[in-house]
Order: C-alpha cells, then structure tokens, then sequence
C-alpha cells in the first residue's frame, strides 16, 4: 500500500523463525522508496491484510487477528489500526463477535475483500462486517 505521499510502501510478510510452519506469524513493515530503508510498524502478531494508509500518513489500517497459529478462518477478522510512532496496534473490534469482510459464501473469507476505508478527515473508517448470515458496511 502507498502512503499518501507516494514516498513510502507498508507491506505485510512473515516473521517467523520458520515461516513453513506458522504462517500466520505475520508483521507489518515500511519502506522508504528514495533509500530503500525498511522499519517495522508495531503490530501484535497475526494475519494481517487489506493496509489502509491514513490520510495524514500517520497510521495503517488492516484488517486480521492477534493469533499467529490460527489461520485457517476460524478466528473473527476484526479492524486494527496501527500508530506508526511506535505506539503500537490497536483493535477496534475487540470483544465483537463479528468479522470483517465478506464472509457470506461458506464462511470462506479472503475473496478479494476490499477496505479498510479512511474518512477523507482521517477521523474515521469504513469497513465492511459479516454477521449472522448478513454483509453490512460498519
């Protein structure tokens, strides 16, 4: 994902001592296209996807979970957003018994899912949830 200046790309890869067997011990990093220099966003590990850049550049959106083992689908996705100062990562779905993406064909997600979506303000985001059978935009 670009940040809103074109100068940087966040990515997301996997961290683990032996990515083979745990493929969801995944982290997010920046790049600095003008030198190459790379640096990790503070992050819990887990699967991560869908960046989302704020507006201003001072935060990424994703959509995953904290649990490293699991990657089968059975863990709710939820929407994390990721302070780029260090501060670290922060669910804002915690303790909601949803998931964001769509999820509504067999309970299958990572279909090309789209967002998170920042506000043009950066106050907020949009994101789509599946809940009992139903695919809402939150």
């Amino acid at each position: 994902a670009w940040s809103p200046d074109g100068r940087e790309v966040a990515f997301v890869r996997n961290v683990a001592p032996d990515p083979d067997r745990r493929l969801g011990d995944q982290g997010i990093f920046v790049v600095t296209v003008a030198n190459g220099e790379t640096r990790a966003v503070a992050a819990p590990p887990g699967p991560k996807g869908n960046l989302a850049w704020s507006p201003d550049g001072s935060r990424i959106a994703y959509l995953g979970h904290d649990d490293p083992d699991e990657f089968w689908g059975i863990r709710n996705v939820h929407l994390w957003v990721a302070a780029l100062d260090g501060s670290g990562a922060t669910d804002l779905m915690a303790g909601w018994d949803v998931t964001a993406g769509d999820c509504t064909l067999g309970e299958v997600p990572g279909r090309g899912d789209v967002g998170p979506v920042w506000t043009a303000d950066g106050a907020a985001l949009r994101v789509v949830v599946s809940d009992q059978g139903r695919v809402d935009l939150w």
